[in-house]
């Protein structure tokens, strides 16, 4: 029985040709062409299958919830960015010039899963944002409840 998780966060280098290598547990999933585009929420790139795309790109595009100047600027920073890469035989793609310079990248980096796409940050870019936040991400926790789960007995909670 194997358990089947498509998160996690693994450690990368950058190579002298600007490429990084995909996970070899996840590549199953990240194969042939994928997207790379610029985070849109925090300095990284992200790398997502095409479809992935298309959703989160139809998302951006067609949401009411942002007026004309600022759906103008979404465009030239996160959907104007995307650009076709194809992972080669040993498992790196090819991170754009421009990509690794929004997401500060240099050569030792963290390539993260989270469930339908792929983040690649920088090393150090990556814990700075972590631990400026932390205290914020444990007061959320503590909202939601979650810290109860790990003061419950037995394995399985009961």
């Amino acid at each position: 029985m194997g358990i089947e998780l498509r998160t996690g966060t693994f450690p990368g280098t950058l190579d002298e040709k600007g490429r990084v290598s995909i996970p070899a547990r996840l590549r199953e999933w990240y194969s042939g062409e994928l997207i790379i585009a610029r985070g849109g929420y925090h300095p990284c790139a992200q790398v997502m299958i095409p479809r992935v795309w298309e959703q989160y790109s139809q998302k951006l595009m067609n949401s009411e919830a942002v007026d004309e100047d600022d759906y103008d600027l979404i465009q030239h920073l996160y959907i104007h960015s995307a650009q076709v890469v194809e992972i080669d035989k040993l498992g790196r793609i090819p991170v754009p010039p421009d990509t690794r310079k929004w997401a500060n990248l240099t050569k030792d980096c963290l390539v993260i899963s989270a469930e339908n796409h792929l983040e690649i940050w920088d090393y150090e870019g990556y814990y700075g944002y972590l631990n400026e936040n932390r205290a914020r991400a444990q007061e959320a926790v503590k909202k939601m409840g979650v810290v109860r789960l790990f003061k419950m007995k037995g394995r399985d909670g009961d």
